[in-house]
Protein backbone atom coordinates (compact mmCIF):
# COMPACT_ATOMS: atom_id res chain seq x y z
CA UNK A 1 0.00 0.00 0.00
CA UNK A 2 1.49 3.45 -0.86
CA UNK A 3 2.02 5.82 1.95
CA UNK A 4 0.07 8.82 3.08
CA UNK A 5 1.04 12.08 1.23
CA UNK A 6 3.57 13.64 3.60
CA UNK A 7 2.83 17.07 4.49
CA UNK A 8 3.47 20.19 2.78
CA UNK A 9 6.49 21.22 5.47
CA UNK A 10 8.73 18.91 5.23
CA UNK A 11 10.94 17.88 8.36
CA UNK A 12 14.47 19.08 7.56
CA UNK A 13 17.64 18.78 9.14
CA UNK A 14 20.78 20.93 8.03
CA UNK A 15 24.18 20.47 9.33
CA UNK A 16 25.60 23.72 8.69
CA UNK A 17 29.33 23.65 10.76
CA UNK A 18 29.84 27.51 10.14
CA UNK A 19 26.01 29.24 10.35
CA UNK A 20 25.84 33.10 11.47
CA UNK A 21 23.96 36.22 10.43
CA UNK A 22 26.91 38.80 10.44
CA UNK A 23 30.04 37.00 8.42
CA UNK A 24 30.74 36.25 4.85
CA UNK A 25 31.83 32.46 2.94
CA UNK A 26 30.89 29.44 4.48
CA UNK A 27 28.70 31.40 7.13
CA UNK A 28 26.49 33.15 4.95
CA UNK A 29 25.70 30.26 3.21
CA UNK A 30 24.90 28.43 6.26
CA UNK A 31 22.59 31.21 7.42
CA UNK A 32 20.98 32.55 3.97
CA UNK A 33 20.21 28.99 2.92
CA UNK A 34 18.71 27.73 5.97
CA UNK A 35 16.03 30.81 7.13
CA UNK A 36 15.12 31.12 3.66
CA UNK A 37 14.19 27.18 3.72
CA UNK A 38 12.49 27.98 7.12
CA UNK A 39 9.82 29.84 4.87
CA UNK A 40 8.87 26.78 3.36
CA UNK A 41 9.74 23.83 5.53
CA UNK A 42 10.67 23.39 9.34
CA UNK A 43 13.78 23.03 9.79
CA UNK A 44 16.55 22.44 12.26
CA UNK A 45 20.15 23.63 11.97
CA UNK A 46 23.25 22.03 14.10
CA UNK A 47 25.83 24.09 14.08
CA UNK A 48 29.06 24.95 16.18
CA UNK A 49 29.16 27.96 18.60
CA UNK A 50 32.02 29.25 16.85
CA UNK A 51 34.19 29.01 13.89
CA UNK A 52 36.80 26.14 14.09
CA UNK A 53 39.95 28.88 14.93
CA UNK A 54 37.46 30.22 17.94
CA UNK A 55 37.89 33.60 16.81
CA UNK A 56 33.96 34.10 15.91
CA UNK A 57 31.14 33.21 17.93
CA UNK A 58 28.06 32.02 16.24
CA UNK A 59 25.86 31.53 19.06
CA UNK A 60 26.27 35.36 19.92
CA UNK A 61 25.83 36.28 16.98
CA UNK A 62 22.44 34.52 16.31
CA UNK A 63 21.26 35.58 20.06
CA UNK A 64 22.08 39.62 19.15
CA UNK A 65 19.84 38.87 15.76
CA UNK A 66 17.10 37.14 17.71
CA UNK A 67 17.00 39.90 20.35
CA UNK A 68 16.86 42.38 17.18
CA UNK A 69 14.49 40.76 15.24
CA UNK A 70 12.87 38.24 16.39
CA UNK A 71 12.54 34.21 16.31
CA UNK A 72 12.59 33.24 12.66
CA UNK A 73 9.98 31.28 12.35
CA UNK A 74 10.43 27.68 11.16
CA UNK A 75 13.39 27.37 12.24
CA UNK A 76 15.20 25.97 15.05
CA UNK A 77 19.12 26.37 16.07
CA UNK A 78 21.03 23.80 17.60
CA UNK A 79 24.77 24.65 18.45
CA UNK A 80 26.75 21.95 19.50
CA UNK A 81 30.38 23.01 21.30
CA UNK A 82 33.80 22.03 19.62
CA UNK A 83 35.23 19.20 22.43
CA UNK A 84 38.42 18.75 23.81
CA UNK A 85 40.05 17.89 20.67
CA UNK A 86 38.97 20.39 18.45
CA UNK A 87 39.70 22.90 20.88
CA UNK A 88 43.09 21.60 20.90
CA UNK A 89 43.66 21.71 17.20
CA UNK A 90 42.61 25.05 17.13
CA UNK A 91 44.54 26.21 19.01
CA UNK A 92 47.90 24.65 18.09
CA UNK A 93 46.36 26.18 14.56
CA UNK A 94 46.98 29.57 15.86
CA UNK A 95 50.13 29.46 17.72
CA UNK A 96 52.20 27.75 15.01
CA UNK A 97 50.48 28.19 11.70
CA UNK A 98 49.15 31.08 9.56
CA UNK A 99 45.46 31.49 9.34
CA UNK A 100 44.43 33.85 7.27
CA UNK A 101 42.97 31.92 5.27
CA UNK A 102 40.60 30.38 7.80
CA UNK A 103 42.04 27.02 7.92
CA UNK A 104 45.36 26.72 8.67
CA UNK A 105 47.45 23.72 8.86
CA UNK A 106 44.86 21.35 7.25
CA UNK A 107 45.56 18.50 8.83
CA UNK A 108 44.72 19.87 12.15
CA UNK A 109 41.89 21.68 10.67
CA UNK A 110 40.30 18.29 9.57
CA UNK A 111 41.18 16.44 13.15
CA UNK A 112 39.58 19.61 14.87
CA UNK A 113 36.08 19.11 12.19
CA UNK A 114 35.82 15.54 12.44
CA UNK A 115 35.59 15.78 16.24
CA UNK A 116 32.81 17.88 16.00
CA UNK A 117 31.05 15.68 13.90
CA UNK A 118 31.46 13.19 16.11
CA UNK A 119 29.24 15.77 18.86
CA UNK A 120 27.33 16.95 16.45
CA UNK A 121 26.07 13.39 15.41
CA UNK A 122 25.73 12.13 19.11
CA UNK A 123 23.41 15.68 19.49
CA UNK A 124 21.10 14.48 16.60
CA UNK A 125 20.60 11.00 17.95
CA UNK A 126 19.84 12.47 21.76
CA UNK A 127 16.83 14.57 19.23
CA UNK A 128 15.97 11.37 17.44
CA UNK A 129 16.60 10.35 13.85
CA UNK A 130 12.71 10.13 13.59
CA UNK A 131 12.18 13.62 13.86
CA UNK A 132 13.19 14.49 10.83
CA UNK A 133 12.29 13.57 6.70
CA UNK A 134 15.86 14.46 5.33
CA UNK A 135 19.41 15.90 6.44
CA UNK A 136 21.09 17.98 4.26
CA UNK A 137 24.69 18.67 4.43
CA UNK A 138 25.67 22.33 3.46
CA UNK A 139 28.91 23.56 5.21
CA UNK A 140 32.07 23.03 5.50
CA UNK A 141 31.90 23.15 1.43
CA UNK A 142 34.67 21.42 1.08
CA UNK A 143 34.62 17.62 0.03
CA UNK A 144 36.69 16.40 1.97
CA UNK A 145 34.61 18.30 5.49
CA UNK A 146 31.39 15.95 4.62
CA UNK A 147 29.73 14.74 7.73
CA UNK A 148 28.43 11.86 9.02
CA UNK A 149 25.35 12.34 8.23
CA UNK A 150 24.67 10.42 5.07
CA UNK A 151 24.42 6.91 6.93
CA UNK A 152 21.70 8.17 9.59
CA UNK A 153 18.87 5.81 7.61
CA UNK A 154 17.09 9.08 5.76
CA UNK A 155 17.20 10.72 2.82
CA UNK A 156 20.72 12.62 2.29
CA UNK A 157 21.06 15.64 0.24
CA UNK A 158 24.95 17.19 -0.22
CA UNK A 159 25.62 20.77 -1.53
CA UNK A 160 26.56 22.97 -2.62
CA UNK A 161 30.27 21.12 -2.24
CA UNK A 162 33.68 21.92 -4.02
CA UNK A 163 37.34 21.63 -3.76
CA UNK A 164 38.29 19.21 -6.62
CA UNK A 165 41.18 21.78 -7.67
CA UNK A 166 43.10 20.96 -10.50
CA UNK A 167 46.76 22.31 -10.54
CA UNK A 168 47.96 25.20 -13.02
CA UNK A 169 51.35 24.67 -13.11
CA UNK A 170 51.49 26.43 -16.69
CA UNK A 171 50.59 29.84 -14.55
CA UNK A 172 54.00 29.25 -12.09
CA UNK A 173 56.23 32.15 -12.92
CA UNK A 174 52.85 34.50 -11.95
CA UNK A 175 52.12 32.05 -8.62
CA UNK A 176 55.15 32.39 -7.22
CA UNK A 177 57.13 29.50 -5.82
CA UNK A 178 55.31 29.22 -2.50
CA UNK A 179 52.15 29.17 -4.15
CA UNK A 180 53.04 26.80 -6.52
CA UNK A 181 54.22 24.22 -3.88
CA UNK A 182 50.78 24.69 -2.57
CA UNK A 183 49.47 24.10 -5.88
CA UNK A 184 50.90 21.02 -6.16
CA UNK A 185 50.81 19.81 -2.25
CA UNK A 186 46.41 20.19 -2.87
CA UNK A 187 46.22 18.32 -6.59
CA UNK A 188 48.07 15.58 -4.45
CA UNK A 189 46.32 15.72 -1.24
CA UNK A 190 42.79 16.34 -3.09
CA UNK A 191 43.54 13.14 -5.53
CA UNK A 192 44.86 10.94 -2.37
CA UNK A 193 41.81 11.92 -0.67
CA UNK A 194 39.44 10.94 -3.44
CA UNK A 195 41.34 7.84 -3.47
CA UNK A 196 41.19 6.65 -0.18
CA UNK A 197 38.53 8.44 2.26
CA UNK A 198 35.94 5.67 1.95
CA UNK A 199 33.50 8.61 3.94
CA UNK A 200 33.11 10.94 1.03
CA UNK A 201 32.47 7.91 -1.99
CA UNK A 202 30.19 6.64 0.28
CA UNK A 203 28.24 9.98 0.86
CA UNK A 204 28.45 10.80 -3.05
CA UNK A 205 26.89 7.04 -3.28
CA UNK A 206 23.91 7.18 -0.76
CA UNK A 207 23.13 11.28 -1.77
CA UNK A 208 19.79 11.89 -2.89
CA UNK A 209 20.99 14.80 -4.68
CA UNK A 210 24.46 16.66 -4.62
CA UNK A 211 24.96 20.02 -5.65
CA UNK A 212 28.45 20.91 -7.16
CA UNK A 213 30.54 24.64 -7.74
CA UNK A 214 32.62 23.68 -10.76
CA UNK A 215 33.71 21.67 -13.65
CA UNK A 216 35.85 19.81 -12.10
CA UNK A 217 34.30 19.53 -8.88
CA UNK A 218 31.01 18.01 -11.69
CA UNK A 219 33.12 15.79 -12.87
CA UNK A 220 34.54 13.85 -10.26
CA UNK A 221 30.76 13.52 -8.17
CA UNK A 222 28.93 11.90 -11.62
CA UNK A 223 31.75 9.32 -11.85
CA UNK A 224 30.07 8.30 -8.35
CA UNK A 225 26.51 9.55 -8.11
CA UNK A 226 25.76 9.96 -11.92
CA UNK A 227 22.78 11.49 -12.94
CA UNK A 228 22.09 12.96 -9.43
CA UNK A 229 24.22 15.94 -9.29
CA UNK A 230 23.55 19.73 -10.86
CA UNK A 231 25.87 23.02 -10.53
CA UNK A 232 25.03 25.44 -7.82
CA UNK A 233 27.17 28.78 -7.01
CA UNK A 234 27.58 28.42 -3.50
CA UNK A 235 27.77 32.44 -2.91
CA UNK A 236 25.27 35.13 -3.94
CA UNK A 237 25.51 39.05 -4.15
CA UNK A 238 24.61 41.14 -1.50
CA UNK A 239 20.81 42.14 -0.94
CA UNK A 240 18.93 45.64 -1.92
CA UNK A 241 21.99 46.35 -4.45
CA UNK A 242 20.00 48.20 -6.88
CA UNK A 243 21.89 47.99 -10.47
CA UNK A 244 21.01 49.78 -14.05
CA UNK A 245 21.92 49.25 -17.54
CA UNK A 246 25.09 50.09 -18.52
CA UNK A 247 25.22 51.73 -21.86
CA UNK A 248 28.61 53.22 -23.84
CA UNK A 249 27.82 56.72 -26.00
CA UNK A 250 30.29 57.90 -28.46
CA UNK A 251 33.21 58.95 -28.02
CA UNK A 252 33.21 57.57 -23.84
CA UNK A 253 36.11 55.17 -23.18
CA UNK A 254 35.39 51.99 -22.21
CA UNK A 255 35.77 51.94 -18.28
CA UNK A 256 37.03 48.84 -16.38
CA UNK A 257 37.13 47.45 -12.75
CA UNK A 258 39.62 45.36 -11.14
CA UNK A 259 39.28 44.34 -7.47
CA UNK A 260 40.63 42.35 -5.79
CA UNK A 261 43.58 41.64 -2.46
CA UNK A 262 47.13 42.24 -4.58
CA UNK A 263 48.50 39.13 -4.47
CA UNK A 264 50.28 36.81 -7.25
CA UNK A 265 47.33 34.32 -7.78
CA UNK A 266 44.94 37.56 -8.31
CA UNK A 267 46.82 37.78 -11.56
CA UNK A 268 46.36 41.93 -12.49
CA UNK A 269 49.40 41.61 -15.08
CA UNK A 270 47.13 39.99 -17.35
CA UNK A 271 44.97 42.49 -17.04
CA UNK A 272 47.89 45.46 -17.76
CA UNK A 273 49.25 43.65 -20.62
CA UNK A 274 46.12 42.80 -22.15
CA UNK A 275 45.24 46.38 -22.40
CA UNK A 276 48.70 47.57 -23.65
CA UNK A 277 48.14 44.67 -26.00
CA UNK A 278 45.46 47.00 -27.28
CA UNK A 279 47.90 49.12 -29.09
CA UNK A 280 45.45 52.22 -30.68
CA UNK A 281 42.76 51.10 -29.35
CA UNK A 282 44.71 51.64 -25.67
CA UNK A 283 43.23 54.98 -25.29
CA UNK A 284 39.77 53.66 -25.61
CA UNK A 285 39.98 52.02 -22.15
CA UNK A 286 40.20 53.12 -18.68
CA UNK A 287 41.10 51.10 -15.72
CA UNK A 288 40.17 51.40 -11.97
CA UNK A 289 42.17 49.04 -9.86
CA UNK A 290 40.72 48.30 -6.00
CA UNK A 291 42.84 46.96 -3.07
CA UNK A 292 46.46 46.57 -2.20
CA UNK A 293 48.77 43.93 -1.04
CA UNK A 294 52.30 42.58 -1.18
CA UNK A 295 52.53 42.64 -5.45
CA UNK A 296 51.06 46.21 -5.51
CA UNK A 297 54.34 48.51 -5.91
CA UNK A 298 55.50 45.50 -8.44
CA UNK A 299 52.17 45.66 -10.42
CA UNK A 300 52.55 49.68 -10.23
CA UNK A 301 56.37 49.54 -11.76
CA UNK A 302 54.46 47.23 -14.71
CA UNK A 303 52.10 49.32 -15.45
CA UNK A 304 54.51 52.55 -15.88
CA UNK A 305 56.41 50.64 -17.87
CA UNK A 306 54.16 49.41 -19.98
CA UNK A 307 53.51 52.96 -20.26
CA UNK A 308 49.73 52.52 -19.58
CA UNK A 309 48.73 56.12 -18.10
CA UNK A 310 45.14 55.13 -17.80
CA UNK A 311 45.32 53.04 -14.61
CA UNK A 312 43.99 54.88 -11.25
CA UNK A 313 45.22 52.85 -8.51
CA UNK A 314 41.92 53.42 -5.58
CA UNK A 315 44.06 51.49 -2.79
CA UNK A 316 41.83 49.32 -0.20
CA UNK A 317 38.67 51.07 0.37
CA UNK A 318 35.54 51.00 2.43
CA UNK A 319 32.65 49.01 1.17
CA UNK A 320 30.35 51.69 0.49
CA UNK A 321 33.46 53.39 -1.46
CA UNK A 322 34.53 50.55 -3.55
CA UNK A 323 30.73 49.92 -4.17
CA UNK A 324 30.79 53.51 -6.20
CA UNK A 325 33.85 52.96 -7.95
CA UNK A 326 32.22 49.77 -9.37
CA UNK A 327 29.22 51.56 -10.23
CA UNK A 328 31.00 53.94 -11.67
CA UNK A 329 32.67 51.69 -14.42
CA UNK A 330 30.89 49.74 -17.02
CA UNK A 331 33.01 46.31 -16.96
CA UNK A 332 34.34 43.64 -13.93
CA UNK A 333 37.49 42.43 -15.12
CA UNK A 334 38.53 39.02 -12.94
CA UNK A 335 42.19 37.78 -13.33
CA UNK A 336 42.30 36.00 -10.72
CA UNK A 337 44.07 32.24 -11.28
CA UNK A 338 42.48 30.08 -8.00
CA UNK A 339 39.30 30.83 -6.15
CA UNK A 340 35.53 29.36 -5.05
CA UNK A 341 32.79 32.11 -6.20
CA UNK A 342 34.73 35.59 -6.18
CA UNK A 343 32.11 38.24 -4.06
CA UNK A 344 33.17 40.60 -6.14
CA UNK A 345 31.78 39.01 -9.27
CA UNK A 346 27.84 38.85 -7.91
CA UNK A 347 28.41 42.20 -6.60
CA UNK A 348 29.29 43.48 -10.06
CA UNK A 349 26.26 41.17 -11.53
CA UNK A 350 24.25 42.97 -9.19
CA UNK A 351 24.99 46.16 -9.96
CA UNK A 352 24.18 45.46 -14.09
CA UNK A 353 28.30 45.15 -14.53
CA UNK A 354 29.05 42.60 -17.48
CA UNK A 355 32.35 40.35 -16.12
CA UNK A 356 35.00 39.30 -17.82
CA UNK A 357 36.81 36.28 -16.51
CA UNK A 358 38.67 32.98 -17.01
CA UNK A 359 36.65 30.24 -17.78
CA UNK A 360 37.62 28.32 -14.44
CA UNK A 361 36.88 27.64 -10.91
CA UNK A 362 33.40 28.95 -9.34
CA UNK A 363 33.52 32.04 -12.10
CA UNK A 364 32.94 29.60 -14.92
CA UNK A 365 29.77 28.56 -13.22
CA UNK A 366 28.38 32.06 -12.35
CA UNK A 367 29.31 33.47 -15.51
CA UNK A 368 27.46 32.69 -19.00
CA UNK A 369 27.68 34.56 -22.13
CA UNK A 370 24.33 36.32 -21.62
CA UNK A 371 26.28 38.52 -18.77
CA UNK A 372 30.53 38.04 -19.46
CA UNK A 373 33.11 36.43 -21.88
CA UNK A 374 34.50 33.92 -20.32
CA UNK A 375 38.41 33.61 -21.14
CA UNK A 376 40.20 30.15 -21.46
CA UNK A 377 42.54 29.55 -18.92
CA UNK A 378 45.48 27.77 -20.37
CA UNK A 379 48.44 29.29 -20.58
CA UNK A 380 49.55 33.34 -20.02
CA UNK A 381 49.74 33.90 -23.12
CA UNK A 382 46.39 32.87 -23.96
CA UNK A 383 44.82 34.76 -21.41
CA UNK A 384 46.42 37.79 -22.13
CA UNK A 385 45.42 37.35 -25.63
CA UNK A 386 41.88 36.54 -24.86
CA UNK A 387 41.23 39.56 -22.05
CA UNK A 388 42.70 41.65 -24.66
CA UNK A 389 40.35 40.22 -27.51
CA UNK A 390 37.45 40.46 -25.61
CA UNK A 391 38.40 44.13 -24.81
CA UNK A 392 38.53 44.80 -28.00
CA UNK A 393 35.30 43.23 -28.94
CA UNK A 394 33.14 45.89 -26.20
CA UNK A 395 35.24 48.51 -27.95
CA UNK A 396 34.08 47.91 -31.30
CA UNK A 397 30.79 46.72 -30.31
CA UNK A 398 29.55 49.70 -27.44
CA UNK A 399 25.97 48.21 -27.94
CA UNK A 400 27.33 44.67 -26.66
CA UNK A 401 27.90 46.42 -22.88
CA UNK A 402 24.56 47.49 -22.43
CA UNK A 403 22.70 43.41 -23.66
CA UNK A 404 25.32 42.00 -21.48
CA UNK A 405 24.47 44.38 -18.89
CA UNK A 406 20.69 43.63 -18.80
CA UNK A 407 21.91 40.17 -18.66
CA UNK A 408 24.20 40.45 -15.87
CA UNK A 409 20.63 42.25 -13.86
CA UNK A 410 19.07 38.64 -14.79
CA UNK A 411 21.91 36.45 -13.31
CA UNK A 412 22.05 37.91 -10.66
CA UNK A 413 18.66 36.95 -9.52
CA UNK A 414 18.94 33.80 -10.63
CA UNK A 415 22.07 33.48 -8.54
CA UNK A 416 20.58 35.14 -5.27
CA UNK A 417 19.89 33.47 -1.92
CA UNK A 418 16.19 33.22 -2.50
CA UNK A 419 17.12 31.50 -6.19
CA UNK A 420 18.84 28.94 -4.60
CA UNK A 421 16.44 28.01 -1.21
CA UNK A 422 13.57 27.47 -4.09
CA UNK A 423 15.96 25.15 -5.82
CA UNK A 424 16.85 23.34 -2.81
CA UNK A 425 13.39 23.10 -1.51
CA UNK A 426 11.97 21.49 -5.25
CA UNK A 427 14.59 19.06 -5.36
CA UNK A 428 14.30 18.01 -1.72
CA UNK A 429 10.10 17.92 -2.52
CA UNK A 430 11.27 16.02 -6.00
CA UNK A 431 13.34 13.47 -4.54
CA UNK A 432 11.15 13.00 -1.66
CA UNK A 433 8.11 12.10 -4.43
CA UNK A 434 10.51 9.54 -5.80
CA UNK A 435 11.46 8.08 -2.46
CA UNK A 436 8.04 7.36 -1.43
CA UNK A 437 6.71 6.76 -4.88
CA UNK A 438 9.36 3.78 -4.76
CA UNK A 439 8.31 2.36 -1.10
CA UNK A 440 4.88 2.29 -2.71
CA UNK A 441 6.00 0.12 -5.10
CA UNK A 442 7.70 -2.25 -3.14
CA UNK A 443 4.80 -2.34 -0.58
CA UNK A 444 2.91 -5.44 -2.24
CA UNK A 445 5.82 -7.47 -2.91
CA UNK A 446 6.41 -6.87 0.99
CA UNK A 447 3.00 -7.84 2.04
CA UNK A 448 3.79 -11.07 0.35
Amino acid sequence: MISPTRPSRLRVLIIAYDFSPILGSEAALGWNVSTRLARKHDVTVVCATTNQLGTADHREAYAQHVAQNGPIPGLQVVFVDPPHDARKCADLNRRFFSVSDGVGFWPLFYRGLRAWHREARAAIQRMGIDRFDLVHHLTPLAFWGVSCAYDLGIPFFWGPVSGVDEPILSFSRWLGWKNLIREMLRAAVNSAQTKVMRRIRCAAGVASHIWVVTDQDERLFRSWASHRVSRMVEQSGPDGVQGRIREIRSPETLRLCWSGNHTNRKALPLLLEAIAALKTDVCKVELSVLGEGPETLQWRTLANRLCLANVKWHGRLGRPDALRVMDESHVLVHTSLREGTPGVILEALSLGMPVICHDACGMATAINESCGIKVPMVHPHRSVAGFAQALARLIDRPAEVASLSAGALVRAGELSWDAKADEIAAMYETAMGRSEARKGSLAPVLAD
